[in-house]
C-alpha cells in the first residue's frame, strides 16, 4: 500500500497555525488580517513552520491570536454554506 505524504499542499484549506487563528479572513486564498489581497500568508507561517507568536515580514504587527468561539461558529456556517451552494 503507498503512502502519500500530504502534511502540506500548496492550497491546502488547512494550517496548523493560520486555521486556528482569530485573524484568519478566507483560508482558500490563504488570506487574514495580517496578510490581505493581493498579499498571501507566507508559506512558512501557513505550513507551521512559523507559529507567528513573533513578529514575521509583512504582518502590520498583528500575530497570532487562537480562535475565539464566535469565529468558529461562523467560520461552520460559512463552510456548510459554501457546501449546500456546491450540492
Amino acid at each position: 500500500m503507498a503512502v502519500i505524504d500530504d502534511t502540506f499542499i500548496y492550497g491546502s484549506y488547512y494550517s496548523p497555525v493560520c486555521s486556528n487563528c482569530n485573524n484568519l479572513t478566507d483560508n482558500i486564498n490563504h488570506t487574514c488580517r495580517a496578510y490581505s489581497v493581493p498579499n498571501k500568508i507566507p508559506d512558512k507561517i501557513w505550513s507551521g513552520k512559523h507559529k507567528h507568536k513573533t513578529s514575521f515580514k509583512g504582518d502590520k504587527g498583528i500575530l497570532f491570536f487562537p480562535v475565539t468561539k464566535e469565529t468558529l461558529n461562523l467560520r461552520v456556517e460559512q463552510s456548510k454554506e459554501q457546501a449546500e451552494a456546491i450540492i
